[in-house]
């Protein structure tokens, strides 16, 4: 487990559309692909849930393809601290596609994010702090 001093650098260092990723990654420990597949109705802030129903996987090529969960147990409802809603409005608000069935996560040309390579920004951000 990353210790929240180390959490609290990597925000530091990111780009600001990036930090809800983070915190979400860290406090939920969704997958890099459920992440990146997440889409709008699939975040509950109301509720304080995030319903994993389907994940982006890079295929050879580097095709994308959006798919369900591999097994049952990775089809489930995670509970989200309140503590960081707040940082995942502003997500929504500010950098999420548009639309009702929009990606919560894009990159900053509204590009899907892929497994092959985090953002440039993100991964200087969280290798400058000596994380994994």
């Amino acid at each position: 487990m990353i210790p929240l001093a180390k959490v609290l650098e990597i925000l530091g260092k990111v780009p600001e559309r990036y930090r809800a990723l983070v915190l979400l990654g860290t406090f939920t420990s969704l997958r890099w692909g459920e992440l990146a597949g997440l889409r709008r109705p699939n975040l509950d802030l109301d509720e304080g849930v995030v319903r994993v129903v389907s994940e982006l996987a890079e295929l050879d090529g580097g095709k994308l393809m959006e798919d369900t969960p591999k097994s049952r147990a990775g089809r489930r409802v995670v509970s989200i601290p309140e503590e960081i809603i707040p940082e995942l409005r502003h997500h929504l608000d500010q950098f999420a596609e548009p639309g009702e069935n929009g990606r919560v996560f894009i990159g900053p040309k509204g590009a899907w994010l892929r497994r092959s390579g985090l953002p440039p920004d993100l991964e200087h951000g969280s290798r400058g702090c000596g994380a994994p």
